[in-house]
């Protein structure tokens, strides 16, 4: 309706001039699309977040998208109306036509496929349909948001791609451990552009593990889907309860023992401090689930920590609880912040990669030490809503979906 003129001209109509108009319309549309290609859209994380985020941005600006999963565990949900979705492999679909794209493959995995940590969830024909795709692959601009996927888009044949993106989600000291040995051979390609979430993410691939091979490069932060976020009006001032009640999000996976075992830390600080007024909920899903519930038993520290599996709805999540704190020593990129400060919710974090970058104009936010978050976590109370409203401005001028996604936007047209 926004489209329609306020007067129309009758004759212009008679001459078919805005079937025209339209035919221009939606053939620009398709000869500029923008094709995302990742692991699973259809699953949870940062990266899939912040893709489905700057998705969703995208066509708010009348821009026309598809995105391309490797593999899907569950039906299509929360996407944008009107997004193009495509998966190679489906693990809930028809079984007879899995077992047979199984049963032809040939199990062989590529030069980048074979660095993935998780290639034993991939049916080695995933490989082969991935290549096929790049052959023949229609979109003007084309993005890698994973980096084992890279080398692929790199070979991309394709006369109509006119632009190949490279997006670095993965900190640099976590690559080695998710992609073994892959930093080796994107070594021995020359990346067009390469898109990182943080200045910060950019100077340590190049200290830790002497990686610039690319052409250009930017750096755009992350931003959230309208869904996860609540508006500035509709924040809420902290309620003053008998137990204070703080949410820790994270992957709980092996690759996060330390930041789960400063969390239990903590723990043992309060119960050394006999404070029960002080309870931590921790939500997320990994390898180290069970270790985890068992580290909760052995340190007895169940009245202070419960590990409550994964949240499925992150917004709702956050209005159970009081505030968020986060014991992560490293972060690629700090969403968790961003989401929770979206969400009207203070921040408690460990000075990490994320937290310098993404909380670095929010006072009072970095834990110092137990003593001082306890005290932090003591005097929340105190915290006026209009400070928690000025955070929310406050990353609002960086991390908004409308800011990221032009920012994008000049970068594929430049």
């Amino acid at each position: 309706r926004n489209k329609i003129p306020k007067k129309i001209d009758l004759d212009y109509v008679r001459k078919g001039q805005h079937i025209e108009d339209l035919y221009n319309y939606f053939a620009n549309l398709q000869k500029n699309d923008i094709t995302f290609i990742g692991y699973n859209f259809y699953g949870k994380g940062g990266t899939v977040s912040a893709t489905k985020a700057i998705v969703e941005g995208l066509m708010k600006q009348d821009k026309l998208v598809k995105l391309i999963s490797l593999k899907k565990h569950a039906p299509s949900s929360n996407f944008p109306k009107g997004l193009n979705t495509k998966c190679f492999f489906y693990s809930r679909g028809n079984k007879l036509i899995k077992y047979l794209k199984i049963a032809l493959s040939i199990p062989r995995w590529g030069r980048a496929f074979k660095y993935d940590s998780n290639k034993k969830y991939l049916i080695p024909y995933i490989e082969s349909a991935l290549k096929k795709t790049m052959k023949k692959i229609h979109s003007r601009t084309v993005v890698s948001t994973r980096e084992s996927l890279h080398t692929y888009l790199k070979d991309a044949k394709s006369d109509l791609i006119k632009k190949k993106i490279y997006f670095f989600h993965t900190d640099c000291k976590v690559l080695e451990n998710q992609f073994v040995g892959l930093i080796d051979e994107l070594k021995k390609i020359e990346l067009e552009n390469a898109i990182f979430v943080t200045k910060n993410a950019q100077k340590n691939y190049k200290k830790y593990l002497n990686y610039d091979n690319y052409k250009n490069s930017i750096i755009i932060p992350n931003c959230l889907e309208d869904e996860k976020i609540i508006t500035k009006d509709e924040i809420q001032p902290i309620k003053i309860r008998k137990k204070l009640k703080a949410v820790y999000l994270l992957r709980v996976s092996k690759d996060r023992v330390k930041d789960l075992e400063n969390l239990i830390g903590f723990a043992e600080y309060l119960k050394k401090n006999n404070d029960k007024k002080i309870h931590i909920d921790v939500y997320g899903k990994g390898d180290y689930e069970e270790e985890f519930m068992e580290l909760i038993k052995e340190k007895q520290v169940e009245k202070y920590v419960e590990f409550k599996g994964l949240s499925n709805n992150v917004k709702n999540t956050f209005k159970n609880y009081d505030c968020m704190i986060d014991f992560s020593l490293n972060h690629s990129f700090g969403m968790t912040y961003i989401e929770a400060i979206f969400n009207g919710k203070i921040v408690f974090a460990m000075k990490n990669g994320g937290s310098l970058e993404v909380l670095k104009d929010i006072p009072n936010c970095y834990i110092e030490s137990y003593d001082d978050l306890y005290n932090k976590l003591k005097n929340l109370g105190k915290v006026k809503l209009e400070d928690i409203k000025k955070n929310y401005d406050t990353i609002s001028k960086q991390y908004s979906q409308e800011k990221v996604t032009k920012e994008f936007i000049n970068y594929i047209n430049n």
